[in-house]
């Protein structure tokens, strides 16, 4: 039984020192050269340089894409009263919600973030609330919404989620901005 296990174990024991051997005598040039290689090859190189350029043009095509819609919107909300602008965020059109979004997002006035608020309100008696609102009560960080978003806040809903969140981040700025403005 002992001379089996003698028998067994000096293949074993002989590969492993082989391999002992052989990872000792290998030296640093051996062991990483060809990943040297890989990161020197003009495939490489290519490859790196490809993401990088389709990257830099895939970031202009969004800017030029969103100038143009913020030129767009500003020249469809022109001819509109600000509570036209505001009703039509909840459009069943998409492109014209889309479009009063981003007009109230980038350009909304005092009128038309108060005729915001009042249209929360509406929406908060009849029991549906509209999700955009909410974003851009919280974008707009408008401080005449806050009544109503903490009466939203207090249901059980997704818009008393989002309205509980808006209100965190609108009260958290006001917070912040008033000891700057105490101490000048």
């Amino acid at each position: 039984m002992m001379n089996r296990m003698l028998l067994l174990a000096v293949p074993l024991l002989s590969t492993a020192s082989a391999f002992a051997q052989t990872n000792e005598e290998e030296g640093f040039f051996d062991t990483y050269l060809p990943i040297a290689k890989l990161f020197d090859s003009p495939l490489f190189f290519g490859a790196v340089v490809g993401s990088a350029v389709l990257l830099i043009l895939a970031a202009a095509g969004f800017v030029i894409y969103a100038g143009r819609l913020e030129k767009r919107a500003a020249a469809w909300a022109a001819g509109l009263s600000p509570r036209e602008r505001v009703d039509r965020v909840g459009s069943p059109l998409r492109a014209e919600s889309r479009l009063a979004f981003v007009y109230l997002r980038k350009h909304a006035q005092e009128e038309e973030i108060q005729v915001l608020a009042e249209v929360l309100e509406e929406q908060r008696k009849n029991g549906k609330i509209d999700p955009n609102l909410i974003y851009l009560v919280e974008d707009l960080r408008a401080a005449p919404a806050i009544p109503i978003l903490r009466q939203i806040a207090n249901g059980k809903s997704r818009a008393a989620e989002l309205a509980a969140r808006a209100l965190e981040h609108i009260t958290a700025e006001e917070e912040s901005t008033a000891p700057a403005d105490a101490a000048r």
